[in-house]
């Protein structure tokens, strides 16, 4: 009978739906690739992240995280004293305080959108190509 029941639960979940996000917690650090999982959730502190491909969504919860992204079509960023720096940036919003984003360029062709829920914090376009 379990067997017949999870079989119904998984042919109940629509063809290309996640059961789960890629998840880091507590590490020290990692690499990733969105084309193994395109949602990504980091949960740590003074750490460095690798994010490469084509992200859909990202969340970053902690401080003093340095991090570098490919491209993302969403990132939230929970914490303090964060680094993101972005290939392709989407939107973004930010919750906590002295966080910076850096992004080469905007997804659609215009400015990212960005939503700040904190002080001194700063999105801003690369200088460098």
């Amino acid at each position: 009978m379990k067997q017949l029941v999870l079989a119904f639960v998984f042919a109940s979940i629509p063809a290309g739906s996640a059961l789960a996000e890629k998840s880091f917690t507590g590490d020290t650090g990692a690499t990733w690739d969105c084309a193994n999982d395109a949602e990504v959730s980091i949960s740590s502190s003074k750490a460095t992240f690798t994010i490469t491909g084509a992200c859909e969504s990202i969340t970053v919860s902690g401080d003093a995280l340095t991090l570098t992204i490919d491209n993302v079509k969403e990132i939230v960023v929970n914490g303090h004293k964060n680094k993101a720096t972005i290939g392709t940036l989407g939107e973004v919003t930010i919750n906590g305080n002295n966080n910076t984003v850096i992004y080469k360029k905007p997804a659609t062709g215009k400015k990212p959108g960005v939503q700040n829920n904190g002080t001194k914090n700063s999105v801003a376009k690369s200088k460098t190509k």
